[in-house]
């Protein structure tokens, strides 16, 4: 929270607050809430569940406020619903700022780092998923010779390490845009958001498939990574969503 003090605060779209509060991680979503006998009843519609299941403890500032109750796949989305406790005290020290201030832009500028955190993950987990992809098609044999012996599946390895070197590049300028306090550092974060959402959601259908039935089984990293992938892609918000962010900055830009 070193921003906290130090610099302006910028009132801007609103983000998903509540799932941070609520499940320990920012996702994109719309949230119900309503009152119980315990406490409240929260529900909320999130493109991925990936580490969360029923019973989870949900905690703010190391506080436990309640618990997940369920988790309901649907067809385009994830309805989770959350039990939240009346009555509960957060210490003094938890409070961002001072007084009533507004601290909407120290959060969206606490977020951006979290994003481009998610994405450097995302960019060392697909340059190890393309790895191992190369290091099991030089080893797994058909038509007596090594799978990676075969053109088509050449391609698709070089596909993949394209798709991860561009997410790497818009990643790396933004960090450094972010360290140089850049006036578009924030769109530089959602670019390099949308891109690496994009490039983790290729890179690890593309292992999975070059594994065979192998990827998805538990004695194989690759299934794991793709979890992780799946997760880094929707953390702090999809792909989708920092895209309308940059339609919606361009178009705010051009009427001016």
């Amino acid at each position: 929270m070193t921003h906290a003090n130090s610099s302006p605060t910028r009132a801007r779209w609103p983000r998903a607050a509540l799932a941070a509060a609520l499940v320990a991680t920012l996702l994109a979503g719309v949230y119900v809430v309503w009152p119980s006998r315990a406490g409240h009843k929260v529900v909320g519609y999130f493109t991925s569940a990936v580490g969360l299941y029923p019973g989870d403890e949900v905690r703010i500032v190391g506080v436990p406020v309640g618990s997940v109750d369920s988790i309901e796949p649907r067809a385009t989305d994830v309805k989770i619903t959350m039990s939240v406790k009346d009555g509960v005290k957060v210490p003094a020290d938890a409070k961002l700022g001072d007084g009533d201030q507004d601290m909407l832009g120290v959060i969206d500028r606490l977020i951006d780092r979290g994003a481009i955190t998610v994405c450097a993950e995302a960019c060392g987990a697909m340059a190890a998923v393309t790895q191992a992809t190369v290091d099991y098609l030089k080893t797994r044999q058909q038509f007596g010779q090594p799978l990676s012996k075969f053109q088509v599946l050449q391609h698709r390895l070089v596909d993949m390490s394209v798709s991860a070197e561009e997410a790497r590049a818009v990643v790396h300028a933004a960090l450094q845009a972010l360290d140089d306090d850049a006036p578009g550092a924030q769109r530089a974060v959602w670019a390099a958001k949308a891109q690496t959402a994009r490039s983790a959601r290729f890179v690890g259908g593309q292992a999975i498939q070059l594994h065979g039935g192998m990827g998805m089984t538990d004695e194989l990293a690759i299934g794991h990574y793709y979890k992780r992938l799946t997760l880094c892609e929707t953390l702090f918000g999809d792909g989708e969503w920092y895209l309308k962010q940059i339609g919606a900055a361009a178009m705010a830009s051009a009427t001016v």
